[in-house]
C-alpha cells in the first residue's frame, strides 16, 4: 500500500498542509501587524508634528544664530530640540535669554 492509501498517510498529509497553512497565516499576521504599527506611528506623528505642547498651535522654526528653534505662534513659547540650548549658549553674547527671545 502507498502512504496515500492508508489512514496514517492521509492524516500526515493533512497535518503537513495544516502546518504550512498556519505558518503562512502567522507570517501574514506579523506583516500586517508591522504595517499597522508603522501606520499608527506615522499618523500620530503627523497629528502632533510641530504643535505647541502648551496650547496646541502650530510651531514655526525661527533662526537664532546657526540654530533653528521652534516658536509657537499662539502663546509665544520657544521649544528646543536636544543639544540646541548648548549651541545657543555658546553663540550668545551678553544675556543668553535675551538673545534667544530676540530682545
Amino acid at each position: 500500500m502507498s502512504q496515500f492509501n492508508d489512514a496514517t498517510g492521509y492524516n500526515q498529509e493533512e497535518a503537513e498542509f495544516k502546518r504550512r497553512e498556519q505558518e503562512q497565516i502567522a507570517a501574514l499576521r506579523r506583516k500586517l501587524d508591522e504595517e499597522r504599527a508603522a501606520n499608527h506611528a506615522a499618523a500620530s506623528q503627523q497629528a502632533n508634528w510641530m504643535r505647541c505642547p502648551k496650547c496646541g498651535n502650530k510651531l514655526a522654526e525661527v533662526r537664532r544664530g546657526d540654530v533653528l528653534v521652534d516658536r509657537c505662534g499662539g502663546c509665544g513659547g520657544i521649544f528646543l530640540d536636544q543639544g540646541e540650548i548648548d549651541l545657543l549658549l555658546t553663540q550668545s553674547k551678553g544675556s543668553p535669554l535675551g538673545w534667544l527671545f530676540g530682545r
